[in-house]
């Protein structure tokens, strides 16, 4: 008999951002994570970024796939108050 134990460890950090700060963030990643990559590792070098490539690969996909619901729903709602407030600016 053969018993084997693996252990795991994860974190998850939350972010807050301003819709200012979540509009760049999409602008951001509008471009490819490999378009992103070659322009930043040619002007800032690879340094500090290549360690987390996979890293912001994934952050450029989950910023595309979940960030535009969010931006909508703010825009909606920016617009429904100014329709039914006409005189008051958000």
């Amino acid at each position: 008999m053969s018993i084997k134990s693996n252990s795991t460890m994860g974190f998850t950090v939350y972010l807050e951002l301003s819709e200012s700060e979540a509009r760049a963030l999409q602008a951001i990643t509008t471009f490819s994570s490999k378009d992103f990559l070659e322009v930043f590792y040619k002007s800032l070098g690879q340094s500090n970024l290549k360690p987390h490539e996979d890293g912001l690969i994934s952050l450029f996909e989950t910023i595309r796939k979940e960030l535009p619901a969010h931006l909508a729903r703010i825009d909606t709602t920016r617009k429904v108050f100014k329709t039914n407030n006409p005189n008051i600016q958000p």
